[in-house]
Formats: structure tokens, C-alpha cells, sequence
């Protein structure tokens, strides 16, 4: 891995620098004649708007690539939404203990692992079994325009996208 760092004095400069940085490295693969593929990211805890990995195909690879036609956001939101995974955001953010967007289930909690905020609440929820709302997969009908953090039909919107005859959605509800 290799991360690249840069000090601009404005976003312009930082997006200028960036695409340098895109179209040497497209060349440097090119030019090693590999089967590649610019991906987008997650920025880590350095943060940012956004960032990219190159992954070429090997056999002694450590990674597997699923490669899909470009979809656009609202797909891959929806799939994202089917799939029960939800996306956190400064609308939900702090609303709700793991287990009520079943992160529990998903395996995207450690009980066994360190400390922080809030894990007294989190391991009483997780070890008496008891919660009070959970996260379901609802549908909204056509015209019903819905955002993250609303209330819809009792409980609140994690996340919602575009579907036929309306949209579909994840929400916290009571149980």
C-alpha cells in the first residue's frame, strides 16, 4: 500500500494534485502491461471526500475483487438496502446501540474487545438478549419522499432509495 499526502492551499489545488496523481499512476500500470482496476475507497481515519485503490488480479492475491457494470449511487444504495446493511449518517448518527441496526448480526460488533462510549448499554443489550427496536426492510409507496432520520410508520429512516412503484427503505422500529 501506498498512500499519497499533499499540502494545498485550496480545494482546487487538492483536486488538481489528486488527478495528477490519478493519471501517473493509470500510466504506471499501463506501462507494466497489468489487468487493473482504479477503485473507489474508504478514506480511513485520515479522512477526506474520497480516495481510491488500484487492485490487479493475481492468483497469489490476498483480496477479491467483485467486478460489476457501473451502477450509480441509487443502485448500489438499494442493493446496499436489500442486503440489510445500513449506511450511518449525521441524521442517525448517535440514535441508536449497535444491536437496533443489527451490526450484532451482521458481525460488525467484538464484545470481547477494548473500551468505549456507551459499551455498558451495548453489552447489557447484547448479553440479556433485550432490545426494543430493530432495523426491518420496509417499502414506501410512490410519491411517500422519504430522508435518513425521519420517522416513518413509528420508527426512523436509516436509509432509503429509489425502487419500482415507490422505494424501499431500512427503519428502526419497535419490536
Amino acid at each position: 500500500m501506498k498512500d499519497a499526502y499533499t499540502f494545498d492551499r485550496d480545494e482546487a489545488g487538492l483536486e488538481a494534485g489528486y488527478e495528477k496523481h490519478i493519471v501517473a499512476y493509470d500510466r504506471i500500470f499501463d506501462r507494466c502491461g497489468l489487468e487493473w482496476y482504479r477503485v473507489e475507497s474508504d478514506v480511513g481515519m485520515m479522512g477526506g471526500l474520497g480516495a481510491h485503490e488500484y487492485m490487479a488480479p493475481c492468483a497469489a492475491g490476498e483480496n477479491e475483487v467483485a467486478l460489476a457494470p457501473t451502477t450509480g449511487e441509487e443502485r448500489w444504495t438499494l442493493q446496499e438496502i436489500r442486503a440489510g446493511r445500513p449506511l450511518i449518517t449525521a441524521a442517525t448518527q448517535d440514535k441508536f446501540v449497535p444491536q437496533m441496526v443489527n451490526f450484532d448480526e451482521l458481525g460488525a460488533v467484538d464484545f470481547r474487545k477494548g473500551c468505549y462510549p456507551g459499551q455498558e448499554i451495548v453489552a447489557r443489550a447484547q448479553y440479556r438478549g433485550q432490545v426494543k427496536r430493530r432495523m426491518v426492510g420496509a417499502r414506501a409507496p410512490a410519491g411517500v419522499e422519504l430522508h435518513p432520520g425521519q420517522e416513518f410508520k413509528g420508527g426512523t429512516v436509516i436509509d432509503v432509495a429509489p425502487a419500482e412503484n415507490g422505494s424501499e427503505l431500512l427503519a428502526v422500529m419497535p419490536v
